[in-house]
């Protein structure tokens, strides 16, 4: 991760989607307190800092990306999301970050997440999280990665139901390329139901293309996410604010 989320187009296109949605409800605010929760080995983190954000925090449950995050001079805590709590509860986050992390969740655990994060968060504050999306798409990535669910825009409604969060932006992405991923995964799970054994430990097609494919796929996406209206899509970024009411 630590060598490909710099360069490959879907890594880019998160940071570039979820910067978006920063800069859409708190405008050029550099001050703004911001959490990484589930932060990797920190691209997102070096994505923010690089465009002028210091006040950024982090927290993962990989000892390893914790030491990355480290040795790029971070301040990265090494716990599960489920006891965020304990580790920044002194002082409200204007936004939380945590993108493709409730997908590893229990469904009662999902609800306990959400509530933790509202309540770190400021009154007004926003939280920021993509998913994987549609069960359309899913294919030897998720097992290889332990995705546990797909998610659609009604199942957040459903998990979000009493968490102190009101949803306020859901955008599918990436739609112009999604007849090509649809198609991968659709065969995949043509290949794996037709073994007679079920497939140990498959391997991941989420992998950095040729240079010029990389390229081209990176232009479509940040053409595409010039609109916020697409149909579908094999992720889903919704952005949550917090009510002012419940904590």
């Amino acid at each position: 991760m630590a060598q490909v989320e710099k360069e490959h187009w879907w890594y880019k296109a998160l940071h570039d989607l979820t910067l978006q949605q920063i800069k859409k409800y708190y405008h050029n605010d550099k001050s703004a307190r911001i959490i990484d929760a589930g932060c990797g080995t920190g691209g997102f983190l070096e994505f923010i800092k690089s465009d002028g954000y210091e006040n950024i925090y982090g927290l993962d449950l990989s000892r390893d990306a914790v030491q990355f995050c480290k040795e790029k001079g971070f301040f990265v805590i090494q716990d599960d999301i489920l006891n965020i709590t304990k580790h920044f509860e002194s002082e409200k986050a204007d936004i939380i970050v945590s993108n493709d992390t409730l997908c590893y969740f229990e469904k009662n655990e999902k609800k306990i997440v959400l509530k933790s994060l509202a309540s770190l968060l400021k009154p007004k504050g926003i939280l920021i999280m993509n998913l994987p999306a549609l069960d359309a798409f899913k294919g030897t990535h998720d097992i290889a990665v332990g995705i546990k669910k797909r998610f659609t825009k009604k199942e957040i409604l459903d998990d979000m139901n009493n968490s102190g969060l009101k949803l306020v932006t859901t955008i599918y992405w990436p739609f112009l390329l999604s007849p090509i991923i649809f198609f991968t995964r659709f065969f995949q799970r043509i290949t794996m139901a037709s073994q007679k054994e079920p497939i140990n430990n498959p391997p991941s097609d989420v992998y950095l293309p040729n240079l010029v494919l990389n390229n081209i796929f990176y232009a479509l996406i940040r053409l595409e996410n010039k609109s916020s209206h697409k149909p579908w899509g094999s992720s889903l970024m919704i952005v949550l604010q917090r009510t002012n009411s419940g904590f």
